[in-house]
């Protein structure tokens, strides 16, 4: 979608809802469904974790732009401006947990392994991670049973729901140190037959990750263009063609897993843009809708 500049280019306005919330306690919980609006950018202390659930949106942070789909994790700073964005005739669903860093690395918080989780955190940086069905599963839940402890305020439901924060740091944490050593990794540059190999390794190594030629370039320390060639002389299918085949490869795994798996929730985790485009593109690869193979699979019928 289009960002119209007048709502990005005023002076960001202060979000006192969150600085109220924080006053009473270090953490902020919403679950909304948001449709398009007319809101300016804002601030507000602390760090924000930002989950989409279903729809897509844009978010401005900061000076960069972020295109967001479900099962994708965005944390940023609170303290430079930000705001998303939804198309006119969309909706879109999210959880949000805004944290009050400065108030538990003081030590106030009553669940003291907080401050040693959150030190991966950069107070300039925007991180987005596309995450894989048990982290996008993992998270969810997460910010659910957080949401039903503020809600319910029974007995310690500070510590619980602090347990929970606990839980989340730890996985964007260990997250975070993925990130840093492929990051950091020294790949060498490769002859084109194994450059194409390892590619393949990659990309089956990776299936829920951004796969675009612009993030796995970099990895084997080529270009996009170099890599999209090499890979087609080598291989004799097109990069995108094969990142494609092996997602519905893996999709065929996780049908075959079980039923408490939804198609729409295989589609996102495996990059698609809907359960509809997941469901097309399955059965133009094996001439069967999702739906069709796990039922043929749980009927015994081969596959």
């Amino acid at each position: 979608m289009s960002v119209d500049l007048n709502l990005i280019n005023h002076v960001p306005v202060a979000n006192r809802i969150v600085e109220r919330h924080f006053s009473e306690f270090p953490v902020y919980l919403r679950k909304e469904s948001i449709r398009a609006h007319r809101y300016k950018l804002h601030v507000q202390p602390g760090i924000e974790f930002n989950l989409s659930l279903t729809g897509t949106a844009t978010y401005v942070i900061g000076d960069r732009i972020y295109r967001t789909a479900p099962g994708q994790l965005l944390v940023f700073p609170g303290c430079v401006p930000h705001q998303v964005f939804v198309d006119d005739n969309a909706a879109y669903r999210r959880a949000v947990i805004c944290v009050d860093d400065a108030t538990l690395r003081q030590g106030a918080s009553p669940y003291p392994g907080l401050p040693s989780t959150l030190h991966w955190f950069d107070n300039d940086c925007c991180r987005q991670f596309q995450l894989q069905m048990n982290k996008f599963s993992a998270i969810k839940q997460i910010a659910l049973l957080m949401h039903k402890e503020r809600k319910e305020q029974k007995k310690g439901w500070q510590q619980m729901l602090l347990a929970q924060l606990l839980s989340l740091t730890v996985i964007v944490e260990r997250m975070v140190e993925e990130q840093a050593v492929a990051c950091t990794r020294a790949v060498p540059r490769y002859a084109t037959r194994e450059l194409a190999d390892r590619c393949c390794s990659y990309i089956e190594a990776h299936l829920y990750e951004d796969l675009s030629l612009n993030n796995v370039a970099p990895v084997f320390h080529v270009s996009p263009e170099h890599l999209t060639r090499t890979f087609k002389r080598e291989k004799g299918v097109a990069y995108y063609q094969y990142v494609l085949l092996q997602r519905i490869q893996e999709s065929k795994r996780l049908l075959l897993a079980g039923d408490d798996t939804s198609l729409t929730d295989i589609a996102y985790a495996l990059g698609f843009a809907s359960s509809s485009h997941f469901s097309r593109t399955f059965r133009s690869v094996t001439n069967q809708t999702p739906s069709e193979f796990r039922l043929q699979s749980h009927s015994g019928t081969p596959c």
